[in-house]
């Protein structure tokens, strides 16, 4: 668990853009002297806090800077959220209101699934990168928290499987060719075989699967250092990735027509719409994916990623909020039109986006 993570090894898997829409690694740490939170009293998860607040005290003035708290309101909970970078089960179980952000890349979270979740989420593939920042602020709250660590069985968490290395990896997949195909045995098998965890993504915002966006995640196996379960984890899903190349090769001549019909179809939906609801824009997404990766549609998958999480609602307001002073109700439906509007029929051809 101490070997140095490769962030070379991100260069390897830059192509992923095609499938990969973002990514996630989270390491899951408990602090001794305290239940699990699931066991927590009231009473318990505010000491439990009144120390983590008395831990992060003790480190020096340029590591504390690196630490921001961030309050939660009903409408920040919703857009970090939507980003990945708080779960459900935070708003569920957390006994806290507010988390920090280590140096605005990775997120410490308090009485979540575990007491202790750091987590990085990235755009695409960049899984090497997300778990080096996350190491290294564990490396650094790894001074001043008591973890509950066993020589024998590593770090203890609630979850078995987290118990270890605790690092869990996910990633957003959409893969248009295997869909239009029978291969979810094939995908089972690898899921069995290597310990995947595959599932439709269920989207926050709508409470819903979203079709065609699979979930893949993985925890570190027994022994398993975080550079070895990240290493099996990106060979597993470059496996994955083949099989859908690998079916875009098969498509004839008369299915890029169809694609190639049901693209000139969304665009002059989105041309025609004045407003559009998430599941619609997701629908619309993955038709101009799959026109992009046929070659029929001039556009990059690495803007389609990005507009991914930006169409959610909790974004689409941050945004307009930038721009405008004005206190009336942002009305997403119409501006969620408009963005796609002017990035497919416009001239906007790049995102660029800054929280």
């Amino acid at each position: 668990m101490n070997k140095k993570i490769d962030v070379s090894r991100d260069r390897e898997f830059v192509s992923f853009g095609d499938c990969v829409i973002r990514s996630r690694v989270s390491l899951f740490r408990s602090m001794s002297d305290f239940s699990f939170p699931l066991k927590m009293s009231t009473a318990d998860s505010q000491r439990f806090m009144t120390r983590v607040k008395e831990r992060l005290s003790r480190l020096s003035e340029s590591q504390q800077s690196l630490f921001r708290a961030e309050k939660i309101n009903g409408a920040d909970f919703d857009y970090y959220r939507d980003r990945g970078i708080l779960s459900e089960e935070y708003s569920r179980l957390a006994l806290t209101a507010f988390f920090y952000l280590y140096n605005n890349a990775t997120a410490l979270l308090l009485l979540g699934r575990e007491q202790i979740e750091l987590r990085s989420v990235v755009p695409e593939f960049e899984l090497f990168h997300a778990a080096e920042t996350v190491i290294e602020c564990d490396r650094l709250l790894e001074t001043v928290f008591p973890y509950a660590v066993s020589l024998c069985h590593g770090y203890l968490n609630s979850r078995l499987d987290l118990t270890g290395a605790g690092i869990e990896a996910e990633v957003l997949l959409s893969l248009p060719a295997l869909n239009q195909t029978d291969e979810g045995d094939r995908l089972l098998k690898i899921a069995l075989s290597e310990n995947l965890k595959i599932e439709p993504y269920r989207c926050p915002a709508l409470k819903e699967n979203i079709p065609g966006v699979l979930t893949v995640t993985a925890v570190a196996l027994d022994s398993e250092s975080e550079e070895e379960m990240l290493s099996r984890f990106a060979k597993n899903l470059s496996t994955i990735i083949k099989m859908e190349r690998l079916k875009r090769r098969e498509w004839k001549p008369e299915q890029i027509d169809q694609i190639s019909a049901r693209y000139r179809e969304a665009l002059e939906r989105i041309h025609s719409s004045v407003k559009m609801t998430l599941l619609e824009s997701y629908q619309l997404l993955d038709i101009i994916r799959t026109a992009i990766l046929a070659g029929v549609a001039d556009f990059s998958c690495s803007t389609l990623n990005r507009l991914f999480d930006f169409l959610k609602e909790s974004s689409l307001t941050r945004f307009r909020r930038q721009f405008s002073k004005s206190d009336e109700p942002v009305l997403c439906d119409h501006l969620r039109a408009g963005v796609l509007k002017d990035i497919f029929c416009g001239k906007a051809e790049v995102l660029c986006l800054k929280d």
